[in-house]
């Protein structure tokens, strides 16, 4: 019997912690980027990326602090995990 797969969700929040988009699918639809997902909790929704905002994303990412903090993030996952397991 094959383990049931856990829904990969992105989800971006606030500064309070509540949810303001989720993103549950990327994917192709042509020369497009389809990404599904909710806004604000309540409005499924199908969002398009043109090839050339993906470029400028990129870009967005490509800088020392983004990097570094990706870098970052898995020490931070542990952290998090070791101070969860001890609650």
């Amino acid at each position: 019997m094959e383990k049931d797969k856990e829904k990969l969700t992105v989800n971006v929040v606030n500064d309070r912690g509540a949810s303001m988009m989720s993103i549950s699918q990327v994917t192709r639809e042509g020369e497009q980027l389809a990404i599904t997902g909710s806004l604000l909790g309540a409005w499924e929704s199908t969002m398009y990326l043109e090839p050339e905002e993906l470029l400028k994303m990129v870009r967005l990412l490509l800088k020392k602090e983004i990097i570094g903090y990706m870098i970052s993030a898995l020490f931070l996952i542990r952290k998090r995990k070791k101070l969860q397991a001890e609650s």
